[in-house]
């Protein structure tokens, strides 16, 4: 399975071979995850136990996504570091 930044979600294995570029490969876990992301409310999210990988190729794919209709680069990484520091800090 590939997700596709340009077509908004993601597409069959068949799919994703006729399209090499334009989609992101996605593995079982990341799949799942982002599956979680989608229908689980947050309290349930933040039981879950992600492996470092699977994190950090789901949040290369949010970015992508999000400079892709943003139509711009911004440093997510900066904002989103900046915001998990804050919120450890308020637990």
């Amino acid at each position: 399975m590939g997700f596709s930044i340009a077509a908004g979600g993601l597409l069959c294995g068949r799919c994703t071979a006729q399209h090499p570029g334009e989609t992101v490969p996605l593995d079982g876990e990341t799949l799942a995850l982002l599956r979680n992301l989608a229908e689980k409310e947050p309290r349930v999210l933040k039981r879950m136990k992600v492996s470092p990988r699977a994190a950090r190729a789901l949040e290369s794919l949010l970015e992508k996504y999000l400079e892709y209709y943003l139509e711009r680069k911004f440093h997510t990484k900066h904002i989103i570091r900046s915001l998990k520091k804050v919120n450890t800090l308020n637990e």
